[in-house]
């Protein structure tokens, strides 16, 4: 409708962002942009979060991210302390509502400019939310001390 081009496959669309920034770390937003055929906007977004992670390669999807999630199990997993207390099913719940960066950088892309706000707001909802079962996990502690 905007006659701009979008890409079929982001990942693929971030992986020659980042092999045109690791080729010429020095070269500009729009520099790179160009080379690639993308907005220098994403460029930057790519830039940074290769920034939080000098070394990281893009994070593979489907298959390849379940792989690596295996690979990294929580200490948590196995904890004989959590899996018989009572809410046994804890860890499974804590283990859903789990996220990472990479996925937030790579999604925060994905949404529609309309939404932002609403998504932003949800997400500074959810953050108080856990901040408050920080505390309340913490306070729990402290009473027994």
């Amino acid at each position: 409708r905007d006659d701009r081009a979008r890409p079929v496959n982001r990942a693929a669309m971030r992986s020659r962002v980042v092999e045109a920034i690791k080729a010429q770390p020095g070269a500009s937003l729009r520099s790179v942009a160009a080379q690639v055929g993308v907005s220098p906007e994403t460029v930057r977004l790519v830039r940074m979060s290769l920034s939080c992670a000098p070394d990281a390669e893009p994070t593979p999807s489907g298959a390849g991210r379940a792989r690596a999630a295996a690979q990294q199990r929580p200490p948590w997993e196995d904890d004989a302390a959590l899996a018989s207390c009572d809410a046994g099913d804890f860890v499974a719940w804590f283990d859903r509502t789990s996220i990472n960066e990479q996925d937030c950088l790579e999604r925060v892309e994905t949404l529609p400019l309309g939404r932002v706000y609403e998504i932003a707001d949800e997400a500074r909802r959810r953050s108080e939310m856990w901040m408050k079962f920080a505390r309340r996990a913490e306070a729990r502690v402290a009473k027994r001390a």
